[in-house]
């Protein structure tokens, strides 16, 4: 079955997913959501709380049924062939399960043995380089702990990687993570990919999206766009403008109701809208004026920019 399923993942898909639905009582997690993650690609959900990323992971991972919908994982159907599919996957959920009182080692030797790994020098060479691979190598004999946060990523990471294998399942891996180690964290991921490693990663983050080879807007249980970062920010098919006003928080609140503006978005000391292509900015600036003369807010200076990652999620999840 092993070998079998390996040559499954190696001539196919890594994630193979067709019109999935979930539904908890009369509420749509998942409805109809299509998509597929090529072998050896970093392939990123990208969403907010609530949008479906974990429900969508626990699938995955053979851990949550589903209704309608066809689902196949590492070349298993999972509705019929999920015994075997430990052998090919990792999943990291957002609490990843460490024992705070054992060392950074024996809970990767827990680990090991839940994974049925002979003890041994094979294992021994696996786990060093691990450690190594990780950064984790110093502190292999401090207790899980007194790990800071980024060291207990990793240290979950090295856990879920020590029985080797080939799709690894990460739910919002750096969620709370100072940002110096967000960045180790996805170089990390980088150079395992270089390896082989099919890497399926949700995140509400912004810029670890932008490092994913391709990836998944979701919200409120639909897929919006799939594409590579690149193409995403040239896709737009409206004018983004951005604005200098006197009050942009109580700006934005009023563009929300005016018919000619798609969306608004604070992004840092302005406000970024959309509005359809045939807008000039003569005509822009009027709608805008017009629109933040009643409240007394002015207007700085107004000019077509372009879009960014976050733009274009606003974009199509407004």
């Amino acid at each position: 079955m092993k070998n079998d399923s390996k040559y499954n993942l190696n001539n196919g898909p890594a994630i193979f997913v067709e019109g999935l639905h979930k539904k908890f009582g009369s509420i749509d997690a998942l409805a109809g959501v299509s998509f597929e993650v090529a072998r050896g690609e970093i392939f990123g959900v990208l969403g907010p709380d609530g949008a479906g990323k974990t429900t969508l992971m626990r699938i995955l991972a053979g851990l949550m049924d589903y209704g309608d919908g066809s689902v196949r994982v590492a070349g298993f159907d999972l509705k019929t062939e999920q015994p075997g599919l430990s052998d090919l996957i990792a999943y990291m959920p957002q609490r990843f399960g460490l024992y705070e009182d054992l060392t950074v080692m024996e809970n990767i030797l827990f680990y090991s043995d839940l994974y049925d790994m002979s003890r041994g020098a094979a294992l021994d060479a696996r786990i060093e380089e691990l450690l190594e691979f990780c950064r984790m190598a110093p502190f292999k004999n401090r207790l899980a702990g007194k790990l800071s946060g980024g060291m207990k990523q990793k240290l979950g990471l090295t856990c879920a990687l020590v029985h080797t294998p080939q799709l690894l399942l990460l739910d919002e891996p750096t969620n709370g993570v100072d940002p110096v180690s967000r960045r180790e964290f996805w170089k990390i991921l980088n150079e395992m990919r270089k390896s082989g490693l099919t890497i399926f990663v949700s995140t509400t983050y912004l810029d670890e999206a932008e490092r994913c080879n391709r990836i998944a807007f979701i919200n409120h249980g639909r897929i919006g766009s799939i594409s590579t970062p690149q193409q995403l920010k040239k896709s737009s098919q409206n004018l983004l403008w951005r604005l200098e006003v006197s009050d942009k928080f109580r700006a934005v609140e009023v563009f929300k109701n005016v018919e000619e503006i798609i969306s608004a978005l604070v992004m840092g000391p302005a406000i970024h809208i959309f509005t359809k292509k045939d807008c000039a900015k003569d005509a822009v600036e009027k709608i805008v004026r017009n629109a933040l003369a009643p409240l007394g807010i002015q207007l700085y200076s107004i000019g077509e920019c372009e879009a960014n990652l976050e733009d274009i999620f606003i974009e199509r999840m407004t």
